[in-house]
């Protein structure tokens, strides 16, 4: 009896459709079955699973969504054919032929078309999943996965070696190419060449380094002021040429190994950092951190290209923008420099004496430059991002645990959880009296605060940790919109900030509770559909981390039954949102264009299935994969099978 099915799968008889509990009962059936005339009896079914994979997902081992083409051959470029499955469904010599199906006349017509509804809807439901998938996901919690695996170059040069003439894009701004009209020539020409060096650091010292005398204003609409705000700071490169200009970076890390205890591993003499010392010239300095906007802040939206800075940048900031940026090189020995030194440059930046003042509480922060203060804590959560994803497996849960820690801890003592944006507060300045810097500042510390929520209640949904900064406190304002952030100048900034909804008046929080309401009217339906990805994403961790808490707090099934609702009202305005974008927007949201749809996929499942957590929803193979540190990863992968 242990070998018969024990689940409540019912084996139907192919000839009256009479359903059994057990294939043995029904094998006895066909027998006597008086519809069955002279049919011969099917024979048994071949045990084990069934092929069903496209012939390239079979070969190399990947999984297959089931469509013709499925997924994964439209990512790798592969020819999807399934020769496998018609091959073994052909009568072999000598066998009998495969039992056709029952005529028309022996079967009810009513059973004919309830199956074939039931076959086209599942069809439908796999086609409808085949179209989200956990990939990025399932490589972003990857314990071996790096900063270019998990993100990748955003910007490629198109067409290598073939300028791009101008006359194709006569109706492009200067924004489209997030740089100044002096050097949209440039970009066109000959986009970022990693062979060009000497063109590479033109490029960049017009594009972050805005006083230099290279660089050259736009005056494009005469109607704007011609004194926009210049900010009173010293030339970077008034240094004399026989001089780098950025020599204090490497003084200033080599200071501090000498500060470090003997037997420390990043204590003096430091090998790996007298080999690194390279990263830190001009060109390379100039080089790294145009890496870190072009490939790396359209995932991570927090600094502000625009109103940038290097010269005002603090030691600790720059340092930390060249080593991600030169993960990014195009050249190896360049990410290999900036691994070795890894480790050293996260004690640094988590040992700055501004930020370790932070974390005594508010009564602390008293005194404190807050520029100072802003720039320690932007330190400290960038170089924690990278560690997260360059780090060793033992590296990584410290990320998640103690750095986060100390970063959530400065951000409460900061006061940035109340940080709104003047400008969408009251009426909007005349253009004449816009100030873009203050506006980037007031931005950027919005974002940032985003960026430190959505990573910590990802950790609570994909590791299980207890959330330290809840969604109900996030009372900062709505970041501005994609455009408005990526600007290169105050006019288009401000043109585009005029354009946006309401929105920005509401906390997070309140979009939040908007969502799981039990009814919304057409006026709440259509203002809902303004929301930009960057708010959906918030949006989306803020719900599954109400999901992971909803057993410690009073109202379980009510908030399940509402958190249903709200996830079909998250899609709808998800599919609005992702309709209207254009092929330019969705390059500059990085992965948000992604990730967020794959945690309402991983809600989704969840609900249906009445849990809470992914832990209580998988076998116990996540408890075994805990030891190898890919307890995520498994966790994501059972998700993905109950789907298929």
């Amino acid at each position: 009896m242990n070998t018969h099915e024990s689940s409540t799968r019912l084996w139907v008889c192919c000839f009256c459709s009479k359903s059994y509990r057990r294939s043995d009962v029904l094998r006895r059936h066909y027998i006597n079955c008086p519809s069955r005339g002279e049919q011969p009896i099917p024979g048994k079914l071949k045990k084990g699973k069934k092929t069903r994979a496209c012939d390239s997902c079979a070969r190399l081992k990947l999984g297959c969504d089931l469509d013709c083409p499925c997924e994964t051959c439209l990512s790798y470029g592969l020819e999807c054919t399934y020769t496998r499955l018609t091959e073994q469904r052909q009568p072999r010599p000598g066998s009998e032929p495969p039992l056709q199906p029952p005529q028309d006349g022996q079967r009810p017509r009513s059973h004919s078309v309830s199956a074939n509804t039931s076959q086209e809807s599942r069809n439908n439901a796999r086609q409808e999943r085949s179209k989200i998938s956990l990939s990025f996901l399932l490589n972003y919690v990857n314990p071996t996965t790096t900063m270019a695996d998990a993100y990748g170059p955003v910007t490629e040069k198109a067409g290598a070696g073939a300028p791009v003439s101008l006359n194709v894009c006569d109706t492009a701004t200067a924004s489209d190419f997030g740089t100044s009209v002096a050097t949209v020539q440039l970009v066109t020409d000959e986009f970022i060449s990693p062979f060009n060096s000497d063109r590479l650091d033109d490029f960049f010292v017009s594009c972050l380094f805005p006083d230099s005398e290279d660089f050259q204003g736009s005056s494009e609409d005469a109607n704007w002021s011609t004194n926009w705000q210049i900010l009173d700071q010293s030339d970077a490169f008034d240094n004399s040429p026989a001089v780098e200009p950025f020599n204090c970076l490497i003084d200033s890390l080599t200071g501090f190994t000498l500060s470090l205890p003997q037997g420390h591993p990043e204590s003096a003499p430091n090998d790996r950092l007298a080999k690194a010392a390279t990263l830190f010239s001009r060109a390379n300095v100039e080089r790294f951190v145009g890496h870190y906007f072009r490939d790396y802040c359209p995932h991570s939206p927090i600094l502000h290209p625009g109103t940038f800075r290097i010269a005002a940048a603090s030691p600790f900031l720059l340092t930390v923008l060249v080593l991600t940026g030169a993960l990014f090189s195009s050249s190896p020995n360049d990410m290999q420099l900036a691994r070795d030194i890894l480790g050293l440059v996260v004690e640094y930046a988590i040992s700055n004496p501004v930020f370790r003042k932070l974390l005594h509480g508010p009564d602390a922060v008293k005194g404190l430059d807050e520029v100072e203060s802003l720039q320690a804590l932007q330190a400290a959560f960038f170089i924690t991002q990278v560690r997260l994803r360059e780090g060793s497996p033992s590296c990584r849960r410290d990320a998640r645990k103690s750095n986060f820690e100390e970063i959530i801890c400065a951000v409460r003592a900061l006061g940035l959880l109340e940080t709104r944006n003047s400008f969408f507060e009251a009426e909007p300045p005349p253009p004449e009296k816009f100030q873009w810097a203050q506006f980037a500042a007031r931005e950027s510390r919005i974002r940032l605060v985003c960026g430190i929520f959505n990573l910590d209640a990802s950790f609570t949904i994909l590791y299980n940790m207890t959330p330290r900064l809840f969604a109900e406190e996030m009372s900062i304002g709505l970041p501005g919109s994609v455009d408005a952030f990526f600007a290169d100048n105050a006019q288009d900034c401000y043109r585009l900030s005029l354009k946006e909804h309401g929105l920005q008046k509401l906390r997070l929080s309140q979009i939040c509770d908007a969502f799981l309401q039990d009814e919304w009217d057409e006026e709440m339906r259509c203002s809902m559909q303004h929301l930009s990805l960057l708010h959906l994403c918030s949006l989306m961790l803020a719900l599954t981390q109400i999901l992971w808490l909803s057993p410690y707090r009073p109202g379980k099934r009510q908030t399940m039954k509402r958190m249903k609702e709200a996830l079909i009202r998250w899609k709808a305005v998800w599919d609005f949102q992702n309709a209207a974008l254009t092929a330019r927007q969705r390059d500059r949201y990085g992965f948000l264009k992604t990730i967020p749809l794959e945690f309402w996929q991983i809600a989704t499942v969840l609900v249906e299935k009445n849990s809470t957590s992914l832990d209580t929803a998988i076998t116990q193979n996540a408890i075994a994969a805990l030891s190898n540190n890919q307890c995520a990863q498994t966790m994501l992968e059972s998700v993905e099978k109950e789907q298929s």
